[in-house]
């Protein structure tokens, strides 16, 4: 009997292994359609082309292209249900575009939390060091970290949040999905699939043609 349980033990440590080894060695959309439909179960259930032209990168490549260059950055992370709405649209407004790729920051370590205890800020969870640097480029076009109605006068990188950098400017964004969905647990119907389809084309196209800009809703 104690054969059979060590064996079991290591055929799961082994399975473990396997699986571990293998997402390393996946490629980005693969590990990016993984990571979000792995929790279809208990979410807006999502299916994703493993084929997609997603990027993962950290906040120091994403402050550079902020800086430097030109590109379309997803800010989000799976369990956002704003974000799981909004992935699908944002990748079908590509598909059709000569945008070969979208950089992905997952957020879910990323930002600094705030409380407010007795009366005082305080920093409950410290996120990336480069989490400030990353504020500071994106200023312009961040929301204030607003708590309990109590704004703390910094900014707060809210998600879904893509940005649309050109030659180091950052031309467009949007944040959210579309104003009309108040509830993020009911996916987006027909008309609001395709005003949100549209605005993500219409940044696509501020990176690889023309300028537009658009406005923001709920966030997560």
């Amino acid at each position: 009997m104690k054969k059979v349980i060590v064996v079991f033990v290591i055929i799961v440590i082994i399975g473990v292994l396997f699986f571990i080894f293998n997402r390393n060695g996946i490629s980005d959309g693969k590990r990016f359609e993984m990571e979000y439909e792995e929790l279809n179960d208990s979410s807006i259930v999502m299916d994703i082309d493993s084929d997609n032209i997603i990027k993962y990168i950290d906040l120091k490549t994403a402050i550079d292209i902020i800086n430097n260059d030109s590109g379309v950055i997803y800010f989000g992370y799976p369990s956002c249900p704003w974000c799981r709405n909004a992935v699908p649209v944002l990748l079908d407004a590509s598909s059709g575009t000569s945008l070969d790729t979208i950089y992905y920051v997952d957020v879910t370590d990323v930002r600094d939390v705030k409380e407010i205890v007795d009366g005082e800020v305080v920093t409950s969870y410290e996120g990336d060091p480069l989490y400030d640097d990353l504020l500071e480029v994106m200023d312009s076009v961040l929301d204030d970290y607003v708590i309990d109605g109590v704004n703390l006068n910094e900014k707060r990188l809210y998600v879904p949040m893509v940005i649309f950098v050109k030659n180091g400017k950052i031309v467009d964004y949007h944040l959210s999905t579309v104003d009309s969905q108040e509830d993020p647990s009911i996916s987006l119907n027909e008309e609001q699939r395709n005003e949100l389809y549209n605005i993500y084309l219409d940044g696509i196209n501020s990176v690889i043609g023309g300028v537009c800009s658009v406005q923001e809703s709920g966030s997560c």
